[in-house]
């Protein structure tokens, strides 16, 4: 960690402004984190654009922008609208401000958040939306959840190569799925479908010590240590929705 200087991240995600409007004040901070499900398509990239903040934003897609759009392809015209403006849309990739490094990607799960995988996976088909109004235009199919689950491991490649060549003391990982079933609320403990939200991915942040974990994706306010990590998750979720305990203003200083 550095010590002669802080950087305050203000963390988001799960806006769902296909929902209902948000106003932004990010007045306390020096980066602003989207983790995820802000709007569907380009439009949650065009929302931070709108913004017109004199911070840089670290954009991460969620499942939902890709409902009614393809995967991957979408990326194309996320980093289109993000090109040349303070917006960052990071998959697979990274950036450094100030000696911190941001490694992004949506990540997925692996379906083995109870152990063997067939039954969530089967279970996610059946009742996700994400197996239904998503197109994967590299199989020319409806997505699925193997497929997920293949970029989730080719994601989580990536992760660890790119924590291990890092050039910063400091390192901080968005995602939009969880590393962890300490992400899940109580009600959803028992739930098989928590495997399509979180990994556990406890023995990887343990190996490779990212020092703070952001991630969207559960509708519930998570802020806990893997070890000397810190895994925050501040989701606004949808209209009327309970529990979720947003902090509009919610700062993370590294």
């Amino acid at each position: 960690m550095r010590e002669e200087t802080t950087m305050k991240l203000q963390i988001q995600s799960d806006l769902h402004l296909e929902f209902a409007e948000f106003e932004a004040n990010c007045s306390q901070a020096d980066v602003l984190i989207l983790a995820g499900d802000i709007h569907v398509g380009t439009k949650g990239v065009e929302w931070a654009v709108s913004l017109g903040l004199d911070i840089p934003v670290i954009y991460v897609a969620g499942n939902h922008e890709f409902y009614h759009h393809a995967y991957p392809s979408l990326f194309t015209a996320l980093l289109k609208v993000a090109e040349g403006t303070h917006v960052h849309v990071l998959e697979n990739n990274t950036l450094t401000l100030d000696g911190v490094t941001f490694h992004g990607t949506t990540l997925w799960t692996d379906f083995q958040l109870f152990g063997e995988s067939w039954s969530a996976e089967a279970m996610a088909e059946y009742s996700m939306p994400d197996y239904k109004v998503i197109w994967n235009d590299t199989d020319d199919d409806v997505l699925a959840p193997r497929h997920t689950k293949a970029i989730h491991a080719n994601s989580l490649n990536w992760l660890a190569k790119s924590l291990e060549s890092s050039p910063s003391e400091t390192n901080v990982v968005v995602t939009h799925h969880a590393p962890s079933f300490r992400s899940c609320a109580e009600r959803f403990k028992n739930d098989k479908m928590s495997a399509a939200f979180m990994s556990n991915l406890e023995p990887f942040v343990e190996q490779w010590k990212p020092d703070v974990w952001f991630h969207g994706h559960c509708h519930n306010l998570s802020d806990y240590q893997l070890g000397d990590c810190r895994v925050v998750c501040n989701p606004r979720g949808y209209p009327r929705e309970s529990g979720t305990d947003f902090i509009e203003q919610m700062i993370v200083e590294v």
